[in-house]
């Protein structure tokens, strides 16, 4: 067995085209289910493929204040852990993962 460096900027997130039509009521059907089971694997490799260092997320206007980007993955999960609790909120979970991509792949690992 051999390893890849850098495999996943060698890796492309692709779908195949369904040009003749054939199917498309059992795609229509599972498109919903098949997005969300895909979307942390093409958050993740967005986040690798689009810088070298892992930015989770950007600020959306520039600001003279230090932005929450600027953080560790280590720390901001330490900070996601403390919003979450020994409780396991659900509700702050989720509605953590629908600030930007970088947080919703830091939720799933929580």
């Amino acid at each position: 067995m051999q390893l890849v460096p850098d495999i996943e900027f060698k890796i492309t997130y692709t779908r195949s085209p369904d040009g003749d039509g054939v199917g498309n009521s059992y795609i229509e059907d599972n498109d919903d289910d098949s997005k969300m089971a895909d979307l942390l694997s093409y958050f993740q490799q967005q986040l690798t493929v689009q810088e070298s260092l892992l930015k989770l997320c950007q600020p959306e206007l520039e600001s003279s204040q230090t932005h929450i980007s600027v953080l560790p993955m280590e720390v901001l999960m330490y900070i996601f852990r403390w919003v979450v609790s020994s409780d396991l909120d659900l509700k702050s979970l989720e509605q953590l993962s629908q600030v930007c991509r970088g947080f919703y792949i830091c939720a799933r690992y929580l």
